[in-house]
């Protein structure tokens, strides 16, 4: 069971991973003076030693004893000398901010208090504290009030996303995108979440239907799970998840996904398209679909291609099959397709898996470097599959 901790973060034992990999092993003081040991994702810097921390996670046994593992934390108001003077250390700006001098003197000033104080009355703290000039002390509130509301707001999304399998900077890509009202405008419209990477539709989909059977029941909830937004979004996720290659697909493969999704009877299938073509997530061609990335790639290519006047000097087939692999000769098949994919400024190598066409790309792509340079070169997959 996922359990709230306040603990004050020692030291780190070891340190193994980078980015969103990256764990710390480490040591952390239990408010009742425990001390246990504590396993942590987070990112170089993120854990300060001697501050207090709010942890979210799971106690394990391990040979060594208890142990919590966390999945989330945030900074949380200090209650001690030791763990005041760390939080007022972190205030600091390009501009200057909170010293360890300073930080020890505004604890011999104001105790506990010296934080509120700080953020309350900064040119009055100021005054009070040697060599200490108010515009710095004005940084030092302001950092402070900022991590006053990141701190609630990283809070309430660390208990939304609570155990959703959701990448350890969620909350503060969350946070960067939507500010303080994170929370607010995710649990208004979960499927804002796959704005931010490393979150799918699958997971904000499962999230939308925990918080309306939180929320509702009956009739209430049925007409939650079939919302038109819903629908949407499934109508979206069905053209995206495809895997054959195709940059269009009939929209009878979106009527079936809604059908399975919601069922006949509450299916809105044309609503839901009409939704995503508006709101600029699909492109409609008569009866297909296709995402609206996707479908202006292909009109660019298209465009292109129809152009006049391309200039393009392929190799001979012959020119070609000299750097076929010793032994590995091109074969009269492979030949023939060869020649005419590079009859036209634009061509296309096309057949069944297994007739060689891996293999005669890469005797053209050779050929070419070795007459006009690696820097001829360029790959692209256009429909994102290949």
């Amino acid at each position: 069971m996922l359990r709230e901790v306040l603990a004050i973060w020692r030291y780190a034992r070891h340190v193994w991973g980078e980015e969103e990999s990256r764990v710390e092993l480490g040591s952390i003081e239990l408010d009742d003076g425990t001390v246990r040991d504590a396993k942590i994702k987070c990112q170089e810097g993120d854990l300060q030693k001697g501050c207090r921390y709010l942890l979210l996670g799971q106690w394990s046994d391990t040979k060594y004893g208890k142990q919590l593992k966390v999945s989330s934390f945030v900074l949380h108001q200090p209650i001690d000398e030791e763990s005041v003077v760390a939080y007022l250390k972190c205030c600091r700006g390009r501009n200057g901010g909170v010293t360890p001098r300073i930080a020890a003197e505004l604890y011999d000033q104001y105790g506990v208090d010296a934080i509120t104080e700080l953020m309350a009355n900064p040119e009055a703290v100021s005054d009070s504290i040697s060599h200490w000039p108010v515009d710095k002390a004005l940084v030092a509130a302001r950092t402070l009030h900022d991590q006053d509301h990141k701190r609630h707001s990283k809070m309430a999304l660390m208990r939304l996303f609570n155990g959703r399998g959701f990448p350890q900077s969620a909350v503060d890509q969350a946070l960067l995108l939507w500010g303080v009202a994170a929370a607010s405008k995710i649990e208004e419209d979960p499927y804002l979440l796959m704005e931010l990477k490393g979150i799918g539709f699958l997971a904000t989909d499962k999230m939308y239907c925990d918080l309306a059977r939180q929320d509702s029941s009956g009739a209430e909830l049925l007409e939650e799970l079939s919302s038109i937004r819903r629908q949407s979004m499934c109508a979206y996720h069905a053209v995206y998840s495809r895997s054959d290659g195709s940059t269009w697909c009939n929209e009878q493969e979106v009527y079936s996904a809604l059908y399975s999704a919601v069922g006949l009877e509450n299916a809105r299938p044309v609503e839901a398209i009409e939704w995503c073509v508006e709101n600029g997530r699909l492109a409609r061609r008569g009866n297909s679909l296709a995402l609206i990335g996707h479908a202006d790639q292909e009109k660019t290519i298209a465009q292109y291609v129809a152009k006049n006047g391309i200039k393009c000097v392929w190799p001979a087939a012959e020119e070609v099959s000299r750097f076929a692999p010793k032994g590995k000769d091109l074969s009269p098949h492979q030949l023939q397709a060869i020649g005419q994919a590079l009859r036209k400024p634009v061509g296309c190598l096309q057949g069944s898996p297994g007739v060689g066409k891996t293999f005669a790309l890469a005797c053209i792509v050779k050929c070419i470097v070795a007459n006009y340079g690696s820097n001829s070169i360029a790959v692209a997959t256009p429909t994102g599959k290949a």
